[in-house]
């Protein structure tokens, strides 16, 4: 027997004993790598493609010891089996071939998976974030965070650490490729039939992401589809939070690419004044961040501004900006006499909230379409008892097992 036969027997049993003892572990690792040939060796070997990623780890460095139980320089393996499988690393790290050959070989396009809000979790169990800011896998996203934020103050009489369980429950691979950046992942998911809904728990649509990561092109890219570009004014999370409620702020490079954005979705036929479930207008974010440029173009593009923020608004402006000046111009020979948007107080706004809430979350946790009666006119009281009455419990993997605790 040559070497080269030999060679190739070894490789085959290697593989073969990583099917059996060690979870599949090549498939991971060889999909993080971008690695075809190992992805290949894997699945020839038996290796089953919905695995979910165990080969993560975490040398734990909290000087302090603020966390439970972890010491420090201690090695620990991270279990991210409900998190990412090959196919997520692979659409998140943009490595198409991987991602075309694990399709041919029947992955799920829309095989959905936990996205844990890291964040959050290391906040709650450390007093100083950096102890875990080493910590190697983070991908939840702006819009993701805002949605579980707002759905959690909404769910009384449920637990909330199995509230946020259930609700960080729901994202594709396109999920993953568009926080990966790459957008020729983008295309080939979207080709081979990946659901525009990237993140059911959130209620998270694609052009979400787009515009929160400030993407004119993806925008540009999803407006391409006819199911997106005849839907940009129904497409709505769980807060009932358009495209445009989660453009970014953060900085002021991104000033210019918003201005695009709004532009891109005007022009096929977004309405500026759609309002989110508490009422507010897409504007009311960028007077309150100063984007001066952006308030401009949201007027120029027709939005009214919010009444509550009009002092805010004239006064914060200083020395007043003369292109908003000139917007209000603009939006005044146009024929736009009331400029003026009155939102509903939030004591109105606040029950039908909670009400949508409930709905979702029931939906998510019965896999039901649709709410049955009498529970489809049920008020937030009563959903609160419905819930209460039926105490639901977990066993939660917080931080890949780092911390792991009942609810």
């Amino acid at each position: 027997m040559t070497l080269h036969l030999i060679r190739g027997c070894l490789t085959k049993q290697i593989y073969r004993a990583d099917v059996w003892n060690n979870n599949s572990a090549a498939l991971l690792r060889s999909a993080k790598n971008g690695s075809l040939e190992g992805v290949r060796r894997s699945i020839e070997a038996g290796a089953d493609i919905t695995t979910g990623d165990t080969t993560e780890s975490i040398v734990f460095s909290d000087i302090n010891g603020e966390v439970e139980g972890l010491f420090l320089n201690t090695w620990y393996p991270l279990e991210l089996s409900d998190q990412v499988t090959a196919l997520h690393w692979a659409a998140y790290l943009g490595h198409n071939n991987v991602v075309s050959l694990l399709l041919e070989h029947g992955a799920d396009v829309n095989h959905r998976v936990r996205v844990e809000f890291i964040d959050d979790a290391i906040e709650r169990h450390s007093d100083h974030e950096e102890d875990l800011e080493s910590y190697p896998v983070k991908f939840s996203c702006d819009v993701l965070t805002d949605n579980l934020e707002h759905s959690l103050i909404c769910l009384e009489g449920i637990p909330k650490e199995v509230a946020r369980w259930t609700l960080e429950h729901g994202a594709n691979p396109l999920y993953f490729a568009i926080e990966g950046g790459n957008w020729d992942t983008v295309k080939l998911l979207i080709d081979a039939g990946a659901d525009f809904v990237t993140h059911t728990g959130g209620g998270i649509h694609a052009l979400h992401q787009a515009v929160s990561n400030c993407n004119p092109h993806l925008a540009e890219l999803l407006l391409e589809h006819e199911p997106v570009a005849a839907n940009t004014n129904t497409i709505l999370d769980t807060r009932r939070a358009t495209a445009l409620h989660h453009l970014n702020y953060e900085r002021d490079g991104n000033v210019s690419k918003n201005c695009d954005i709004i532009k891109q979705l005007v022009k096929n036929g977004f309405q500026v004044n759609n309002t989110y479930g508490f009422d507010a207008l897409p504007i009311e974010e960028a007077i309150l961040n100063r984007s001066y440029k952006v308030v401009s173009q949201f007027i120029r593009s027709g939005s009214l501004i919010p009444g509550e923020l009009s002092f805010r608004f004239y006064r914060h402006i200083s020395p007043p900006s003369p292109e908003i000046q000139k917007a209000l111009k603009e939006a005044g020979r146009s024929g736009l006499a009331d400029i003026w948007h009155h939102s509903a107080p939030v004591i109105i706004t606040t029950s039908p909230a909670m009400i949508r809430t409930y709905r979702h979350f029931y939906k998510l946790v019965y896999q039901a379409r649709e709410i049955p009666e009498p529970m489809n006119s049920y008020e937030p009281g009563q959903w609160e008892a419905f819930w209460i009455g039926r105490p639901v419990h977990i066993k939660r993997k917080e931080l890949g097992r780092l911390i792991e605790m009942r609810y």
